[in-house]
């Protein structure tokens, strides 16, 4: 919490910005992101960027007439910076003996107020122009006594030098309950307006702040304080303070009504309206026109919204800085309309919830790239009435038109049709071309599993691995079953098609196996299906009759026999040893059941890539692809770089610890929870445990891929052989017919 504090804290020194960029979804109900009436979907307005290096790495910072105002703990301090943007010139002053930092800002003469802690108490510094360090003191607060809580939030001085002083309060609130109790605690927001002789002249306070939130406190142009309120009763407002108390006004947003339910932090006012963050888009909102609109995407600029610690607006541009993960030092950058020396290329996504290894290695690639930078375009706008099918719809007529972006996130689009169509290049060009990421780097049997008559058009880092398995003493061995095979199989062992345990119960059965077997029944590469054969007979059969297997305990249902084979997904081999141990003993893969005997799929897991085949700059999409591959894997599933994943299964050998004021801990690999009171717990794995998972990877022959539309007429033509309305063959036509011309459709 007291993190939060900190960052909020900092950025009532701005001039027009006080707030940091929060974490939300992308998307919000007030976001407009484009406008389908245009040809194309890329925006119009082009920006650029400079850059400066800080010479430190600042826990909080502030820009006041191009100086940087900030500061980093050490032993003996806090130390406070500033440094001139225009000179360069840098001074440090130490406030000896202070624990921490809350809070900075600075007044027009350049002298500098630091609010920090020391031993229990909050103090309030002032750093002469000369570097004299002057002990304020404490506040003394009117009329917050009988409080519970009281904790500062931000300090701010004007050109007046006035103060104010934001807290947030624990105060009694008279709410009546049907239990009589007479009083209840509430959270509130209180801004404190002093004068420069620290007189409070009157105080403005927001109510409970479980209904109403204080969403950001800065100055406008001309310096007047301003609020920004969510309002769920009378509507969210800004809120001009005046000199007393009578003298505030507030001004109401329009468009804004959904502001309570959107993660957005406030960053400036403006005349004609105010920007804000959200998510790691920069937005502004137009009083006049009372819409929102996105500027510009954070990643855009090598910017991670969570590393930000100020944003403000200086004659248009906006000023950041921030703390990059993986570097040492801040760095102040201003982002500008006008054109990029760099090559940009764009990326097209369809999605209310952007994928965050992508957007931080978009952020990553642009920072550390010279020549080269990504934007993202997002065709979902929930505001403007642009849902997810609309913009996959206006997203495919971008790529079919020639009006895409150069990158395309293509699994909210239909991939296969599209690259069967020749929207999307061959990635194996490109890697043929490349010595940093050929193909024969990559895991040889998840490539071939995506492959379209031998091109590859989209990737991922990391892959999942969906199949069936059981107890060693029941498969034997055995590896690739039809579904008839299957059956018999269990029938020997004295079960049926109901021992099967793992059929999520968040969609029908008949899904699941078509998302594991479409491959079988459609030619991607000529365009044809096959849904009138004896293979996809037997899955509407199977589909009709199992009727599900909802053991409370698997453990136990796997002990008493209810359960004989379970389906699911592998993402580490940490996985395997906890089947084993469901299973109390050794267990085998045995492929789903399909209609050749095959069936372990592959599926890409985040973002799946592929170049627009009508893009100019296809090797500058290549260089971000390659990054995204030898860069983007996170841990989670299996990386698609073979040497990735040689140390993946090296480190699943490993023992690992945590570091801890107690001692070192050994970690536990994974965990899965059989009952409330009962875990299986695994730690580092055999030689036995890997050579399973290499195994299953090399068997690895289809992919695991939701195709909506057409599962959409599966599922909708066998209700009625499910219903027993139709009989299985008239089904089976009847699909047949309506996925043939689905097909043609989308290939005309």
């Amino acid at each position: 919490m007291k993190k939060r504090l900190i960052i909020v804290f900092l950025f009532f020194a701005l001039s027009f910005s006080l707030f940091s960029c929060g974490q939300s979804e992308a998307g919000g109900s007030d976001i407009r992101m484009l406008d389908l009436s245009e040809g194309s979907s890329l925006t119009s307005v082009s920006w650029k960027s400079s850059h400066v290096s800080m010479g430190e790495r600042l826990e909080q910072a502030i820009v006041k007439d191009d100086v940087v105002y900030g500061y980093y703990m050490d032993s003996a301090g806090i130390v406070v910076v500033s440094e001139n943007l225009d000179t360069g010139k840098v001074n440090e002053v130490t406030i000896m003996g202070a624990d921490s930092g809350e809070s900075i800002t600075a007044d027009t003469q350049g002298n500098i107020y630091v609010l920090g802690t020391k031993g229990e108490e909050y103090l309030f510094w002032k750093i002469s122009t000369d570097g004299t360090v002057q002990d304020l003191g404490e506040f003394e607060l009117e009329d917050s006594t009988d409080t519970s809580i009281l904790i500062p939030k931000g300090i701010y001085v004007d050109d007046n030098g006035y103060f104010y002083l934001w807290y947030v309060l624990h105060v009694r609130s008279k709410v009546f309950f049907p239990d009589e109790r007479e009083d209840v605690w509430s959270v509130t927001d209180r801004i404190y307006v002093k004068d420069s002789q620290m007189n409070t002249l009157y105080y403005e306070q927001v109510p409970d702040a479980n209904s109403y939130k204080l969403l950001g406190f800065c100055f406008d142009e001309d310096g007047v304080p301003t609020l920004l309120v969510q309002d769920p009763e009378d509507g969210n407002y800004l809120e001009k303070l005046g000199s007393t108390l009578e003298e505030c006004e507030k001004i109401y947003l329009d468009g804004l009504e959904n502001l309570q339910s959107t993660e957005m932090d406030y960053t400036a006012v403006k005349e004609d309206g105010f920007l804000y963050c959200s998510g790691s888009g920069v937005y502004q909102y137009l009083l006049e026109e009372q819409n929102t609109e996105l500027l510009f995407d954070l990643s855009s600029f090598g910017i991670s919204a969570s590393d930000i610690i100020y944003m403000g607006v200086k004659d248009g541009a906006v000023e950041i800085i921030d703390n990059y993960v993986k570097s040492d030092v801040s760095e102040y950058t201003l982002i500008e309309e006008g054109e990029s020396e760099k090559t940009v290329v764009s990326l097209g996504i369809v999605s209310a919830y952007m994928d965050d290894s992508l957007s931080d290695m978009i952020a990553e690639f642009n920072r550390y790239q010279d020549h080269i930078r990504v934007d993202i375009v997002n065709y979902y706008d929930a505001v403007a009435g642009i849902g997810y099918e609309e913009g996959t719809e206006q997203l495919e007529l971008d790529i079919i038109q020639g009006n895409a972006p150069d990158i395309i996130e293509v699994s909210s689009v239909n991939g296969e049709i599209l690259a069967a169509m020749g929207a999307f290049d061959n990635l194996y060009v490109y890697m043929d071309q490349d010595g940093e990421c050929s193909r024969d780097m990559l895991m040889e049997s998840v490539l071939d599993a995506y492959e379209i008559n031998g091109s590859l058009y989209s990737i991922s880092p990391s892959f999942a691995l969906y199949s069936m398995w059981g107890a060693s003493s029941l498969v034997q061995g055995r590896y690739g079953v039809t579904l008839t095979e299957m059956i018999e199989m269990l029938r020997k062992s004295g079960g049926d098609i109901n021992s099967i345990f793992g059929f999520s119960v968040d969609e029908p059965v008949l899904t699941t196996l078509c998302t594991m077997g479409m491959d079988e029944f459609i030619d991607w590469e000529n365009g044809t299906c096959n849904f009138t054969g004896e293979a996809f007979q037997n899955v509407l059969e199977f589909a009709k009759e199992y009727k599900g297997n909802s053991v409370a305990n698997v453990q136990e249902g796997i002990a008493e026999g209810e359960v004989l084979l379970s389906l699911g997904v592998i993402n580490s081999v940490a996985d395997y040893q906890i089947q084993c141990e469901l299973y109390g003993e050794t267990i085998e893969y045995i492929g789903y059941p399909t209609a050749d005997g095959s069936g372990t799929a592959a599926y890409f897991r985040g973002s799946q890539l592929a170049i627009n085949a009508d893009s100019a700059a296809g090797d500058a999409a290549w260089e971000f692809i390659k990054y995204y591959i030898l860069n983007g894997y996170y841990g989670e599933g299996f990386p698609v770089v073979q040497s990735q994943f040689e140390e993946a299964m090296t480190e699943a050998m490993t023992d690992s610890y945590t570091d801890s004021v107690d001692g070192a801990g050994l970690l536990p690999k994974g965990s899965y929870y059989v009952s409330n009171d009962v875990a299986i717990t695994v730690y580092k794995a055999t030689q036995s445990d890997v050579n399973a998972i290499r195994t299953l990877v090399g068997r690895t022959d289809c992919k695991y891929e939701y195709q909506t539309e057409i599962q959409d007429i599966i599922n909708e033509e066998a209700d009625y052989y499910f219903a027993g309305q139709k009989s299985v063959e008239e089904v089976m036509s009847l699909i047949q017919n309506r996925v043939s011309l689905y097909i043609a459709e989308q290939m005309d």
